[in-house]
């Protein structure tokens, strides 16, 4: 690994960039990106506004803001006025769209009661209609609505007719867009223009409290010496790696008994974008509402905890989805098809059981397909539970009780200062270190002759490695040169462990099929020619002992349809080949022909797995 470690330590872009970024010294670790209206008491925009501002946004006819809230003016049928109350101050201050020059709505600013600024990229179809969810929407985020329809209707021409210049681009999920990286409260790095996040409801939280330096030192320095919280730290920092190097989305999925620890390796991993409570989900929910929540995190980390709480019947589709990066493609009223939901992004999974165990609850096998896109790493073998290394603490409940008060103070602001320096660093660079690091994790890491699916999730442990060894470089975790790479060879070495070597994972649950099948049945469903008088109800085939080795010839349909369920009979074919436990009288034909017989599947007695 000296190759990698001097690339990644060299004094090339990105330490110049980390020493020439200036420190945050705030609570909140201020990133630079302020809003469009940084105080609404203080607003540029005035209560009388007419004529040309600029970009500065024109009440619609007949409104005003004063006294801290909107207002309509409303004329009477003798010529008096009065003013109707619609809302608490908001704000429309700029018109948003897609690239594609779609998508349109309006970018709305108001504060709470509490003093807090909130800015919404509202889109505008959210207002058709009755605009229930429009409403729920400013609501839930504080915004005063007077009572009543009339209100609400107000309030709706009010925004749709605020007359105003400024523009913004818009997106419907976080991640990278051109150069700059859109988070649900600020738009990190420059683009041609800002980039901002429309969303339907209420958007993900990334809040942050504490400093890079905070977390560095009462976070980031406990996972050393940690195989499973570095990798699922690394994890946090390899998400947005994943645009850069064309990587596709995968999980890790780190099992355990209850108190183990594996909340701790998720708590540790979400400081690193924001808070347990607002940035974690469950799997207690369902495949289409994975989608929104995929959507939400692409190119970044999603955790989600207890593998359990979902339904079996859903879980594998569910691991599909993730990994595929692309959600269901739905119809609109008209029949044509709706754009269909894409993301990219690393999924932590914590869980007492297996991806596959949870499956056979409802009696689903699970498939190679599924058990490459969620890998399973124990995290209940270690010393202390899922842990080798407690630090100073006295026993490991002392260590988890630590880390949980810890991640509760220090929070978001490494992915910010993560981000800034991404931005500022030449993305060709990036992508050389991290390509780098990944072919020589792969290389040492994985035997030659391995199976492609060992070498596809080796890809994925060798990105998360780069992950955390960038972030490493540019001084944001405290950790050692190389601390990320071996922590991914050691989860990697578990999961090989657990899944029994390097061979092809179909080939090895063919043979375990066949071998199941013939434990079962193999001594009262197969004719022997010594037992002829014995019925044989259900029968499968034919028992023979040639050169002093049993033989079960199966019939075809047998085979195909018993032996074989839920597995491609070609493929089990070539397993039982590759092992040598498939009975051939031609080199190209699968079955056999015994005298006075059918053709049959011929399968010697002593299987087992290669």
């Amino acid at each position: 690994m000296s190759a990698t470690r001097k690339a990644l330590q060299s004094t090339g872009d990105i330490e110049a960039v980390k020493h020439n970024h200036p420190q945050n010294t705030g609570d909140t670790g201020d990133t630079g990106d302020k809003p469009v209206t940084a105080d609404l008491e203080a607003s540029p925009v005035s209560d009388t506004a007419t004529g040309d501002t600029g970009d500065k946004p024109m009440f619609p006819s007949g409104f005003k803001i004063k006294n801290g809230g909107v207002y309509f003016i409303e004329e009477g049928d003798d010529g008096d006025t009065k003013d109707i109350w619609v809302c608490s101050a908001l704000y429309v201050t700029a018109r948003i769209r897609n690239g594609d020059s779609e998508a349109w709505g309006r970018l709305l600013e108001f504060s709470d009661a509490d003093g807090v600024l909130h800015t919404w990229a509202c889109p505008m179809e959210m207002l058709a209609g009755e605009g229930l969810e429009f409403y729920r929407a400013l609501m839930y985020m504080g915004l005063d609505i007077a009572p009543g329809r009339k209100a609400r209707n107000l309030l709706s021409t009010y925004v749709q007719a605020a007359k105003v210049d400024a523009r913004a681009r818009c997106t419907t999920a976080a991640g990278w867009h051109g150069g700059a990286y859109v988070l649900p409260d600020a738009t990190i790095g420059e683009g041609d223009e800002r980039v901002l996040l429309q969303s339907q409801g209420v958007p993900l939280k990334a809040r942050q409290q504490g400093t890079a330096e905070e977390w560095r030192e009462h976070v980031g320095r406990y996972c050393m010496g940690n195989s499973r919280m570095t990798l699922g730290v690394s994890m946090a920092f390899a998400g947005p790696l994943l645009e850069f190097v064309g990587r596709e989305s995968g999980g890790i999925h780190f099992v355990g008994g209850s108190s183990v620890g594996k909340t701790t390796i998720a708590r540790c991993a979400v400081s690193v974008w924001g808070d347990f409570l607002g940035f974690s989900r469950h799997w207690r929910t369902t495949v289409n509402g994975l989608e929104g929540i995929a959507r939400q995190h692409n190119d970044g980390l999603l955790v989600l905890d207890e593998l359990a709480q979902i339904d079996p019947r859903q879980a594998g589709e569910a691991c599909y989805m993730l990994g595929n990066g692309a959600g269901k493609t739905r119809a609109r009223r008209d029949g044509l098809a709706r754009p269909t939901s894409t993301w990219r992004l690393l999924f932590l999974s914590t869980g007492e059981i297996r991806l596959a165990d949870h499956m056979a609850e409802a009696g689903k096998r699970a498939k190679a397909g599924q058990d490459v896109r969620l890998v399973d790493v124990p995290a209940d073998n270690l010393e202390y539970g899922a842990f080798e290394y407690i630090h100073d603490c006295e026993d490991s409940g002392e260590f988890v009780h630590r880390i949980e008060q810890n991640t509760k103070l220090y929070y978001g602001a490494p992915i910010r200062r993560y981000l800034e320096l991404l931005t500022q660093t030449s993305r060709e660079a990036i992508c050389e270190r991290v390509d780098l690091v990944i072919n020589e994790f792969v290389a040492d890491s994985v035997p030659p002759g391995a199976d492609g699916q060992v070498r596809r999730v080796a890809g994925r442990f060798g990105l998360i490695a780069a992950g955390g060894e960038l972030a490493t470089a540019m001084g944001i975790t405290g950790w050692r040169g190389g601390d990320a790479i071996e922590s991914a060879r050691a989860c990697l070495d578990e999961w090989l462990g657990l899944r029994g070597g390097t061979g092809a994972q179909e080939h090895k649950k063919a043979i375990a099929q066949v071998r199941h099948f013939l434990e079962a049945h193999g001594s009262y469903r197969f004719e022997d020619p010594d037992e002829r008088e014995r019925a044989i109800p259900n029968q499968a085939g034919i028992r023979r002992v040639v050169d002093g080795q049993t033989q079960y010839l199966i019939f075809p349909e047998t085979f195909r349809h018993e032996v074989c369920a839920g597995m491609n009979p070609r493929i089990v074919c070539q397993a039982l080949r590759d092992s040598g436990h498939l009975v051939v009288q031609e080199i190209d034909r699968n079955t056999i022909k015994p005298r006075g017989q059918r053709r049959m599947y011929g399968v010697k007695e002593t299987i087992h797995e290669s």
